[in-house]
């Protein structure tokens, strides 16, 4: 779940990706540890994968975070399709706790290609689908009373999210200090990460000020420093980036590297499954060497 002011398109297909051999363990092996994630093993020229891949796609936003969908194209990853077995496409498997838990062949009927899913859906996925429903119908205050009963970790991680979206700042740091293992909810430093850029942006210029304190001067480092935070706090990704790594090719010392930390964070708050994050941990990369 990514957590940012003014979602785009981008964010809401945050739980559909392609994976390759670089990053599969990571995506896929890691993140089925969290939640269930299905792999659509296609090919361009595989008419039955035009017909279930779409299928597989509105599941995933509908399902809205309780899988994960990530796709294969075995003409671009063959060492993967031979990994996995795979003989002839479409192949779906389902990947649950590092292992591979479930899966078929062929393209199957909509109805079908639920079934198969909720068998891997667990109790409190289905929680969070109930959630997510409250939430799609207007009804804010019955899913903030739910999560509150409930009272888990992971319910108030996604309440904290809950009040950082309709902007109850104080309110949504103030749950994430009710969470007693955060390092077993990965959205906890999502929602935390926006949280840091949105008070930073609440105590900093305006942003026609910044840019006119960066005219005078380029390397005022703390205007740049707070243009990236208005930007990621606005829903605007790429500028902040850009303003974090430009700080990072000619200031590391800024701020004890903060250039660095801050795209650190950013990735935090995107999620590892935004289209920009794989694009700035390589240019970071390649700036830092």
């Amino acid at each position: 779940m990514v957590y940012i002011l003014n979602p785009d398109q981008e964010e809401v297909d945050s739980n559909i990706f392609d994976a390759n051999s670089q990053d599969f363990i990571q995506t896929v092996i890691q993140k089925s540890q969290e939640v269930p994630v299905v792999v659509d093993f296609w090919a361009p020229w595989c008419g039955p994968c035009k017909t279930l891949t779409p299928i597989l796609e509105e599941l995933a936003r509908e399902f809205d975070g309780s899988f994960q969908l990530a796709k294969v194209n075995i003409d671009e990853e063959q060492g993967l399709a031979q990994q996995f077995g795979v003989r002839s496409v479409p192949t779906v498997v389902m990947v649950k706790d590092g292992k591979v838990a479930d899966g078929f062949m062929g393209a199957q009927p909509r109805k079908l290609v639920e079934q198969f899913l909720r068998k891997h859906i667990t109790d409190s996925q289905e929680n969070v689908d109930e959630i997510q429903n409250l939430i799609n119908h207007g009804q804010v205050e019955q899913a903030i009373r739910a999560l509150e009963t409930d009272g888990t970790d992971e319910s108030l991680v996604r309440l904290a999210g809950i009040y950082l979206k309709f902007g109850e700042f104080v309110r949504a740091r103030s749950t994430l200090t009710r969470v007693k293992d955060s390092q077993k909810h990965p959205d906890f430093k999502s929602v935390s990460a926006a949280l840091d850029f949105i008070e930073i942006a609440q105590k900093s210029e305006a942003e026609n000020e910044l840019l006119q304190r960066i005219e005078n001067d380029s390397e005022d480092w703390n205007a740049h420093y707070q243009l990236a935070a208005i930007y990621l706090s606005r829903g605007n990704p790429k500028a902040g980036l850009e303003k974090l790594l430009h700080i990072v090719r000619f200031d590391r010392g800024f701020n004890n590297d903060a250039g660095r930390k801050g795209m650190i964070k950013a990735f935090d708050m995107l999620g590892p499954n935004h289209r920009l994050v794989p694009e700035y941990r390589r240019r970071l990369a390649s700036t830092l060497n």
